[in-house]
């Protein structure tokens, strides 16, 4: 995050994307993210005290400038249930939140916030089949 390069390799793969997906839809991801890496690398933990940020704030203005470069190219974006229990309503409201964690009780909060959102039920869509 601390370079434009990287939001300059970011913005060419999703303009190259672009031309070969043409579907309005961007799933962006964010679960599972371990932002440990910028917290034990010098130059990253330096750019974030330099910047008052920590692993969290920085992450949440991460995703807001990716999200930013994929609704330059024309993209709505998706993105998983743990960036809005992360983040909520920091998100951009433009943000399709895509719940799937069995039990998630956020689908009320996410609505009620303006969000749209994405079911898809970790217990019967997620992992490999069960198998009697």
């Amino acid at each position: 995050p601390t370079t434009n390069a990287t939001f300059d390799l970011i913005e060419g793969l999703f303009a190259d994307l672009n031309d070969i997906f043409p579907e309005k839809l961007m799933h962006l991801g964010g679960d599972e993210v371990n932002t440990d890496c910028w917290t034990n690398t010098k130059e990253v933990a330096d750019w974030m005290a330099d910047n008052d940020m920590d692993a969290s704030s920085t992450y949440a203005w991460f995703i807001a400038k990716v999200q930013h470069i994929a609704q330059n190219l024309g993209k709505e974006v998706i993105g998983w249930e743990e960036i809005w229990n992360n983040f909520g309503t920091q998100l951009d409201p433009k943000t399709i939140v895509h719940l799937w964690i069995s039990g998630s009780k956020i689908a009320p909060a996410v609505t009620a916030a303006g969000y749209r959102m994405l079911w898809s039920s970790s217990d019967k869509w997620y992992g490999a089949p069960e198998r009697g």
